[in-house]
């Protein structure tokens, strides 16, 4: 089943899991609760926002997105391992994350070698590592709900022990439409003396063209701060054939990004696909030009992308071989010799199968 919300490395074929049981969506529910009533602390800045590629809040272009909006770590509960590079003015400065998905949930780690200090308005060291948690599910593949968690361990001070608390929502009232919301630092944390605000993202993604196009645009605000028009960011995502796409994304700030994915799909006993994708872009207010490289390995199966490898076809006659076969009544039907010559037959037109392995058995 194609997911209508669409994921870029997250596989818009995998099927969205449904909640039958009211009882596991009370915790989210509350979370949602929390969300609305919120009181903002001052206006501030929250650190490591700028340390990973962008993606809007409603539809995720790759698997990074899940740290953005954990309600997307419920899209798929298939086996996955992530890893992506992420550098800063030409490879000066370098940053990793891994992540492994497993069960709805979503665990991360990230090594961050430095993040633009807006308040004195330059590149600060941080040696930190980041670790982070998510869990998030689909209630009858309508209204997607999530949680997670990161905390900090720095060598300087100021960014030592930043404990977060962030949740988000993802909406889907139609097809074509999906809403995302997101609060961060729900739990206004300390860091370096100073309080953190709340961040509100607030996320719109239309599909005019079913999966080949999603126009989204992305507008934050942080603590009492008034929106601001010029943080209104505008993104596009192309989907061609084998499920390859291609990302824009472009704000007022004149910060702008862009990226190509492309997932490929092992054919064997149990499927799995890998996806890749480099994102690149110029921060103008802040970081200066970034590149970033990923690749996911996944357990999930994506049918429609490219294939690495074909499918091995595996025939095992035993016995005699008839022309037609009589019927049985208490044990299985045997397929005849017109039956196995015309699944050869099928098989080498099939561009999904590249070999046949032949047993035979002695009578």
């Amino acid at each position: 089943m194609t997911s209508p919300i669409g994921s870029g490395m997250i596989s818009p074929s995998s099927a969205l899991k449904y909640c039958n049981r009211p009882a596991r969506a009370l915790p989210f529910l509350l979370l949602a609760s929390l969300l609305a009533r919120a009181a903002f602390a001052a206006p501030g800045e929250a650190p490591f926002q700028d340390t990973m590629p962008y993606s809007p809040a409603s539809h995720a272009y790759h698997s990074a997105a899940l740290m953005r909006n954990p309600a997307f770590v419920g899209q798929s509960e298939a086996l996955s391992l992530s890893y992506r590079l992420f550098s800063y003015n030409s490879s000066r400065e370098l940053s990793h994350c891994a992540m492994l998905e497993a069960a709805g949930f979503a665990l991360s780690y990230r090594y961050i070698d430095g993040i633009y200090d807006h308040a004195r308005r330059e590149r600060d060291e941080t040696d930190a590592h980041l670790l982070g948690v998510g869990k998030g599910f689909f209630i009858k593949n309508y209204l997607g709900l999530g949680l997670g968690y990161m905390y900090s361990m720095s060598g300087p001070s100021r960014y030592n022990h930043y404990s977060s608390w962030y949740g988000g929502l993802l909406l889907r009232p139609l097809r074509w439409l999906s809403l995302g919301f997101v609060m961060r630092d729900i739990n206004r944390p300390s860091l370096g003396g100073n309080v953190v605000p709340r961040r509100e993202i607030y996320s719109l993604s239309v599909r005019p063209l079913h999966e080949r196009l999603t126009l989204s645009c992305d507008l934050e605000r942080i603590g009492v701060k008034r929106f601001n028009y010029r943080d209104l960011c505008l993104s596009a995502e192309l989907r061609l054939p084998k499920e390859v796409s291609f990302f824009a994304a472009y704000n007022l700030r004149r910060n702008a990004s862009f990226g190509v994915s492309m997932p490929i799909q092992f054919q064997g006993s149990e499927s799995s696909s890998l996806s890749l994708d480099y994102f690149g872009g110029v921060r103008r207010d802040s970081t200066g030009n970034y590149s970033s490289v990923g690749a996911r390995l996944s357990r999930e199966s994506r049918p429609a992308a490219i294939a690495a490898t074909g499918a091995l076809l595996k025939l095992q006659l035993r016995g005699e071989i008839r022309e037609l076969e009589p019927e049985r009544f208490f044990a299985g039907r045997r397929a005849n010799f017109f039956e196995i010559l015309k699944a050869l037959q099928d098989a080498s037109t099939d561009p999904g199968i590249s070999g046949i392995v032949l047993r035979i058995d002695a009578c």
